[in-house]
């Protein structure tokens, strides 16, 4: 169905109908484990639940304030503390709908949940 315009001039102007777009999305699977009395191991699951490709990612997500990731596997760490930003490396920057990248970390302090999960600014479930 389209909407009709007409301007003062008798002009009509024929505008498409809205579309509906297709938002893609993801999810994160997150497990934690207390190593020692100061460290702990995170190992996250990121899945691609949307219909595109995705060509590169950034992951971002927030750490209570106590935490601090010493070493990362599965991505490049840009900020290792408060609200994480991680990128792809190359071996895993293509993941296809239904597929999953995996993520893991090493951080101070008594492991507990990180939160805000989102993926190219996608928020995640």
């Amino acid at each position: 169905m389209s909407r009709i315009f007409r301007s003062l001039l008798g002009v009509v102007v024929v505008l498409p109908a809205p579309v509906a777009v297709t938002v893609d999305g993801c999810a994160v699977g997150y497990a934690w484990r207390q190593l020692d009395v100061s460290v702990h191991q995170a190992a996250l699951s990121i899945k691609n639940t949307g219909t595109e490709t995705l060509k590169g990612w950034t992951l971002r997500f927030t750490l209570p304030a106590s935490q601090k990731i010493l070493m990362v596997k599965g991505a490049s760490l840009e900020s290792p503390s408060g609200s994480v930003v991680a990128h792809d490396i190359v071996v895993n920057a293509v993941v296809e709908p239904g597929g999953t990248v995996a993520v893991s970390y090493q951080a101070t302090g008594a492991g507990g949940l990180a939160s805000d999960f989102s993926v190219n600014g996608l928020p995640c479930t």
